[in-house]
């Protein structure tokens, strides 16, 4: 990712969303969270820009529990040596639910 990556906290995570052959897939990658919020993390899978993640944090302790945050691949970089392709993450947010009125 970054040449400074040791400066920013990485995190141990499982990645699963579909991929660009809209296979569903979960894999195990390292995100790295700068100073500016920005969320990046390295992917063998190959994705479209937009696409939804679902991504949870790996427990060091065995028995951790942690539930998926979703994101959406805002950048999708292009193939490393390796064949990972660095991925820009935004949180998606709920939307407020609007008032409706039923009518009888």
């Amino acid at each position: 990712m970054h040449e400074q990556s040791d400066v920013y906290p990485q995190y141990r995570i499982e990645a699963s969303g579909w991929d660009l052959c809209n296979q569903f897939f979960i894999e195990e990658c390292t995100l790295e969270w700068n100073e500016g919020s920005e969320k990046r993390i390295l992917l063998r899978h190959q994705l479209r820009e937009g696409a939804v993640l679902f991504v949870r944090l790996i427990p060091p302790t065995v028995g951790g529990e942690s539930f998926p945050v979703v994101y959406r691949a805002e950048k999708v970089g292009p193939a490393q040596a390796d064949g990972r392709r660095e991925v820009a993450l935004s949180q998606l947010r709920p939307m407020p639910a609007e008032v409706t009125r039923c009518e009888a």
